[in-house]
């Protein structure tokens, strides 16, 4: 894609400074075909996997970081159907995705709860046929939309291992939406200096460090494992000395 056709994916200084959703350039990506790049090939997607979702969203950041939001988070909310979901879950909610017809929205962070996933507080349980689902969320990008979002909630108190993600219309009886607009919105709007974009330059690279999970969370996360790993390779070796004694 050409300079001249991403500049079209631009942010409007009026739009930024006013916290909206640019929903005109949420269409111009469907209209491009850009939204079919986030969803399963069988879903009507361009199958260009994790390189080409990359490129494609390393393309428009360099236009605008905060519109290279837009491909992302409705990635982020297919990508639970993409792996786990149903035929019919798909067709329903990731196609109309790339249509450009639903907003995907992924629900993981919680005010108290986030990087770790093991803190979530929201919870399920059996109500009749269906589930039913408490607790609070935050920073949700999309979920003043019309579309769904994947809700993650505990089914058990085993940690992360007690959690299962439900797909929510954002429809649904129950769902509400309070404060600011999405996380989005929030990081184009707040703290902009319309005299001095450098601090929204800065702003847009600093957030990349937190919105999957903050950079102190990640090493701590990654110690963890190469701990477990560690331990798991220490016992092996004593377990084959001590066969061969």
């Amino acid at each position: 894609m050409t300079d001249t056709a991403l500049a079209g994916f631009s942010l409007p200084p009026e739009v930024e400074a006013a916290a909206e959703y640019p929903s005109d350039l949420h269409q111009g990506f469907a209209e491009a075909g850009l939204l079919r790049a986030i969803v399963p090939d069988d879903c009507g997607g361009l199958g260009l996997g994790n390189l080409g979702r990359a490129v494609l969203i390393e393309e428009v950041a360099y236009v605008s970081a905060a519109v290279s939001m837009i491909p992302q988070v409705n990635e982020l909310g297919c990508t639970p159907i993409a792996i786990a979901g149903t035929s019919g879950q798909r067709q329903a909610r990731a196609a109309p995705v790339a249509r450009g017809e639903l907003y995907a929205s992924y629900g993981l962070t919680e005010p108290d709860a986030g990087s770790d996933v093991g803190a979530l507080r929201t919870r399920v349980e059996r109500d009749g046929d269906g589930w039913l689902l408490s607790g609070r969320k935050a920073w949700i990008c999309n979920v003043r939309r019309p579309g769904f979002g994947i809700v993650f909630a505990r089914t058990s108190p085993d940690g992360k291992r007690g959690l299962s993600a439900f797909i929510v219309p954002t429809d649904a009886p129950g769902f509400e939406v309070l404060g600011a607009e999405p996380a989005t919105d929030v990081f184009v709007g707040h703290g902009y200096s319309r005299n001095n974009p450098v601090e929204r330059f800065m702003r847009d690279a600093k957030v990349t460090q937190l919105y999957e999970g903050a950079n102190s969370i990640q090493r701590l996360v990654i110690a963890r494992h190469l701990a477990k790993t560690a331990r798991a390779k220490a016992e092996r070796g004593r377990s084959r000395l001590n066969a061969a004694e």
